[in-house]
């Protein structure tokens, strides 16, 4: 008779433990995610463009742009503006269906201070300075953000994008 109160306790407490694991686990963003993209979004002058703005608000204030399929996503070319965007398209993508990568070749567009035009010797110093490390000749990384620069002499682009740590081995 006793049994009774103590599988109802039981089931209770593994119900609660359920619930609390899935209001407190975070799914999606995390906080460390959000930190990433604020400190980058920071220091990015690029339109008004920002890494995680959603797709919504972005068509609201520049349009379509140009449509153009790829991998784990698409981007949207807006060609006057020297500038195209990227949208996350992996559900498991921390910015699913947001601005998640940013290519400029226009002057005015800044990261760090860093612009077509700037020195690219210049331009890697600040990048070291602000903690990114060298992955590859031109590929620079620092927590989930990644930055290329492309250029000779001076920088001609720059593209940046969320590399988000639970999909690096994935193979679109």
């Amino acid at each position: 008779m006793r049994r009774k109160p103590i599988v109802y306790a039981l089931g209770f407490i593994v119900l609660l433990v359920a619930v609390l694991f899935l209001t407190l686990y975070p799914f999606g963003e995390t906080k460390a995610t959000k930190e990433n993209v604020q400190s980058l979004n920071d220091q990015l002058f690029a339109a008004n463009i920002r890494l995680g703005m959603g797709e919504k608000e972005l068509l609201q204030q520049y349009g379509e742009g140009m449509y153009q399929e790829g991998f784990g996503g698409y981007y949207r070319n807006y060609v006057s503006l020297k500038l195209q965007v990227g949208i996350a398209g992996d559900s498991d993508h921390d910015l699913f269906g947001r601005v998640s990568y940013l290519e400029f070749s226009n002057p005015s567009y800044s990261i760090y201070g860093i612009h077509p035009g700037v020195t690219m010797e210049l331009s890697r110093e600040i990048l070291r300075e602000r903690g990114f490390k060298l992955l590859t000749e031109e590929i620079y990384h620092s927590g989930e953000i990644s930055v290329s620069l492309h250029g000779e002499e001076e920088v001609e682009s720059v593209q940046l994008w969320f590399d988000d740590k639970d999909l690096r081995d994935r193979q679109y």
